[in-house]
């Protein structure tokens, strides 16, 4: 399952922003989301999941979709093959106000069979009304196109990692 969080004022924003080891993401959406940072452990098991958090901002919107949007996690190795896809969808645009900041988790479910390797997350937003990517900028308005590399991650075998779960641990 997928989560937002929406965070309706600067100073609660800021204090909540604080605590996450976020990376900078200087990047908007066309539609008005403009990304704020990310965060993912950088290292996971095959077959578990890696999540990805997002937050973002509400800007002044030059469009807005009538069926909501999407974002969309792959997980790719640099060959470009996929091991892990997911699409989330996020808050409703008819609620969104500007200067609302909101974060995300993405569980971006890992492949059991997917090799020690590095790979990225292939991160982008959709429109659900007729599918349609939408175009990412610089914060300095330069298209960059209609998704983001973020990364890099290393995916270990199962046994590559101690299991937080063990008992014989305790």
């Amino acid at each position: 399952k997928s989560a937002v969080y929406r965070i309706d004022s600067d100073a609660a924003a800021a204090r909540a922003l604080r605590t996450m080891p976020l990376q900078p993401l200087p990047f908007a959406f066309q539609n008005g989301v403009a990304l704020v940072g990310w965060h993912a452990p950088r290292t996971v098991r095959a077959g578990d999941t890696l999540t990805l958090t997002v937050a973002w901002r509400i800007s002044p919107a030059r469009e807005r979709s009538k069926q909501g949007y999407s974002f969309f996690s792959h997980l790719v190795d640099t060959r470009q093959v996929s091991w892990g896809v997911i699409d989330t969808s996020g808050y409703s645009p008819t609620d969104w106000q500007v200067g609302d900041t909101m974060v995300n988790w993405h569980p971006v479910p890992v492949s059991a069979e997917a090799p020690l390797a590095q790979y990225s997350v292939v991160f982008g937003m959709y429109d659900r009304e007729g599918v349609r990517r939408i175009p990412i900028t610089t914060n300095a308005g330069n298209a960059v196109g209609d998704f983001l590399f973020l990364g890099p991650f290393k995916v270990v075998p199962r046994s590559g990692l101690p299991d937080p779960h063990d008992a014989r641990r305790l």
